[in-house]
């Protein structure tokens, strides 16, 4: 039988555990691998005292941490750890926001089925709770990883089921669902509205003091910059990105900073640049196994060599990247290379090579409703045709790339996505400036369960 001096020894040890996971959560915001360092000490105490709860919190804090230095096999054990003690509990909770972080790691390698199906998951019992705060933030990462998938209407569709629920319960906007629609905005091409976004994201991760967050988001307004022409902005938001990613640990935040720095030197013709930091970020992607990132650094190398007239090394990229997607079963990279091959093998006019590749994009990128595309295609066809002197299919698919121009445009009248964030932003500025209603908003934009996430395509 216990004494009541060992209950009391077992009750301050379940308060240090607890103590020690809070802790870790404030280092988060700068110092992620102390973060590790001291949940470490609390897992070993919460082994010794068989303390499950905060086990299963501490096991899953540290995959949330362990996803923020790019540690993905770590994020994965971690996760599951923790998703094993809070079944074990009965813990359904706990449960539905481990399947989303686990959901998030998939999303990371680019595993975007994978991601949706474990978000899904996570729905099903958010639905069973009634939890309606948490199934907005996993709607809204649906919604990324569909875009992330250049399918913008199921994307669009995700987010406006988030933003009905924000509404419903009267609840202010998270940073997180700005960015991701600063996101569509981008891929829609309206960056001037992207950039309003990201800037609404930007002053409620700095009021939040989230290091991690800031540099996503000031990532992401480089992109932006780097699509509207102003690239020596985009270069200033990419380089203090890159500060804060260096600073963070955070090598895939890095690597996916370079590539885009590469994107845009690449652009600006200062083709030494471009490719040097293509080459860093293809090293740190490797170093970390993300196999996707691997494929889109190749395939942005082919295109910078294919501009330096360097066929050879433009193919041999293009082929490496090609063999990368293949074996990861990613067709989004594989579009891109098909693509890419498509403009080199029309440049020494191998039309039919050149119709095979773009033939194969098309039925991938028609799987995804990939729009934006579904229009290169269709232009490069219409231009083999031309060329060919075969013109009422040239004009068939320039009709085609139209098409698929107006489903675009449409998207954004359909859903009617600034009129509601015009109305949510105002509630969301008085939620900031009320003191009394500080907490909730600072509840609500915890960003532990969110994406936010760089984007990691051009």
């Amino acid at each position: 039988m216990e004494t009541i001096e060992n209950i009391k020894v077992q009750s301050n040890s379940f308060e240090k555990v607890d103590f020690l996971v809070q802790k870790a959560k404030e280092e988060s915001k700068v110092k992620p691998q102390k973060s590790i360092e001291i949940l470490q000490e609390a897992i070993t105490l919460g082994n010794s005292i068989d303390y499950k709860n905060g086990l299963a919190k501490a096991y899953f804090k540290a995959g949330i941490y362990h996803r923020m230095l790019s540690n993905f096999e770590n994020a994965f054990k971690s996760f599951n750890k923790s998703l094993i003690i809070y079944k074990e509990i009965q813990d359904v909770v706990g449960e539905s926001r481990v399947l989303n972080s686990i959901g998030n790691v998939n999303y990371s390698l680019c595993d975007y089925d994978k991601a949706i199906e474990n978000y899904n998951s996570a729905l099903e019992i958010l639905v069973k709770l009634g939890d309606k705060d948490f199934m907005a933030i996993v709607y809204a990462n649906i919604g990324l990883a569909y875009q992330e998938m250049n399918n913008l209407p199921s994307s669009l569709a995700c987010y406006f089921e988030a933003l009905n629920i924000y509404v419903e319960i009267n609840s202010a906007i998270p940073h997180s669902l700005f960015n991701n629609i600063g996101i569509v905005y981008q891929d829609i091409g309206d960056y001037t509205t992207s950039i309003e976004y990201f800037k609404k994201a930007l002053l409620q991760e700095e009021q939040e003091g989230n290091l991690n967050y800031q540099c996503l988001t000031l990532g992401n307004l480089g992109i932006s910059y780097m699509r509207l022409g102003e690239y020596m902005n985009a270069v200033t938001f990419l380089g203090e990105a890159l500060i804060i990613a260096k600073m963070m640990g955070n090598r895939q935040a890095e690597s996916n900073i370079y590539s885009h720095l590469g994107v845009a030197y690449g652009i600006m013709k200062s083709y030494p640049l471009a490719i040097d930091y293509h080459v860093k970020a293809l090293k740190y992607n490797k170093e970390i196994g993300d196999r996707c990132a691997v494929a889109k650094t190749l395939t942005h190398l082919g295109r910078i060599y294919f501009d330096l007239h360097d066929f050879v090394a433009s193919k041999k990229s293009y082929l490496e990247g090609l063999d990368t997607a293949l074996e990861t079963s990613d067709s989004i990279n594989e579009v891109r290379v098909y693509l890419g091959l498509a403009q080199l093998y029309h440049k020494f006019t191998d039309y039919p090579s050149t119709e095979n590749y773009l033939n194969k994009a098309m039925v991938l990128a028609t799987k995804r409703n990939a729009y934006k595309e579904l229009i290169r295609i269709h232009d490069m066809l219409s231009e083999c045709f031309k060329s060919k002197g075969i013109y009422d299919k040239a004009l068939q698919n320039l009709e085609l790339s139209k098409m698929y121009e107006k489903k675009i445009l449409e998207m954004e009248e359909e859903h009617k996505i600034r009129n509601i964030l015009l109305h949510k932003s105002f509630q969301t500025e008085m939620y900031i400036t009320n003191g009394q209603h500080l907490s909730k908003l600072k509840t609500v934009l915890s960003g532990e369960h969110s994406i936010t996430g760089l984007r990691k395509q051009l």
